[in-house]
């Protein structure tokens, strides 16, 4: 990997575009984030949803035994709601992002396309919120059919 793949898996690139949007709210620097996110890896807090059955069997089980799990595990993406009772899909350009808020949460890396995906198979979800820890930055759902071929 070199240091372009670097700065796209790190979220330093990333970052870098929303600090220039937030420094100058415009439809250019707005494009330029969108674009990135094109190229980055972005994280995503999960829940890690396995049946009761499956739970006993792992917690039954001792350091360095194998289990066996009889049920599909689920990986559930986390839901932020907002003040005006909006639900939207927290990603986080960097792990550092995610603040104490999601440190015991499991997290996954996955493309920008795969969290678009994601939130289209949520009727609910209004949208995305990059960072929203942090310096937010929000796609609505009208932008999704302009970011994913349906």
């Amino acid at each position: 990997m070199n240091n372009e793949d670097d700065m796209y898996r790190n979220g330093t690139l990333l970052k870098h575009f929303i600090d220039k949007y937030h420094k100058r709210k415009n439809k250019d620097n707005y494009l330029l984030v969108i674009r990135c996110l094109y190229e980055c890896y972005i994280w995503i807090p999960i829940k890690v949803i396995i049946s009761d059955e499956d739970k006993k069997t792992f917690f039954e089980g001792k350091a360095g035994d194998t289990i066996s799990i009889k049920n599909n595990v689920l990986m559930e993406p986390e839901i932020l709601q907002s003040e005006e009772d909006k639900f939207y899909l927290p990603i986080f350009s960097s792990i550092d992002q995610m603040g104490k808020e999601y440190e015991n949460s499991s997290k996954t890396q996955r493309s920008f396309i795969e969290a678009v995906q994601m939130a289209v198979r949520r009727e609910y979800v209004s949208g995305i919120a990059l960072d929203p820890l942090g310096q937010q930055f929000i796609i609505e759902k009208e932008l999704f059919k302009y970011l994913i071929k349906t």
